[in-house]
């Protein structure tokens, strides 16, 4: 990332497998005198900035009837009663992305035995914050640790 990226040289991710090379500048079509092999590797942009000035978030909401303050962690721990239904919710909230969908991917992980995943597309043209409810499969009498993620 730089404002203007001109000069002799080049870069070369060939053995490097699926790498790729980003170059950011305020005139991406002007890259003069690099070369980038494999040319297929290079994308080109003109994002000047490290740190957005909004930062999307995922916020678990509630879970089994549960209800979690938002802004609490992105993981949340529960345990479903004896003689409850496996059958559950999670009502999943997304804020600030730009697209109009937020793809989020929802993740059970019991304390025993293999996790599983939900996902999610949450629409996001009725503004910057949305939710969306998850219908999942909770393994019973057992810890388990619930996670958000955009995919």
């Amino acid at each position: 990332m730089a404002p203007v990226v001109t000069g002799e040289g080049g870069c070369n991710v060939d053995q490097v497998g699926d790498g790729y090379i980003r170059a950011d500048q305020l005139d991406p079509s002007q890259l003069l005198g690099i070369t980038f092999s494999p040319a297929s590797s290079l994308y080109t942009g003109a994002i000047m900035m490290v740190f957005p000035p909004v930062i999307p978030e995922i916020n678990i909401l509630e879970v089994a009837e549960q209800t979690i303050p938002e802004g609490a962690s992105s993981a949340y721990n529960f345990m479903l009663p004896y003689g409850a239904s496996s059958n559950q919710t999670i009502l999943i909230q997304a804020k600030d992305f730009s697209d109009t969908n937020a793809p989020v991917r929802v993740a059970l992980s019991p304390n025993k035995g293999a996790p599983s995943f939900f996902d999610v597309d949450i629409d996001m043209t009725g503004g910057n914050v949305a939710t969306s409810t998850v219908n999942v499969v909770v393994p019973l009498n057992i810890i388990t640790h619930v996670h958000a993620w955009t995919r």
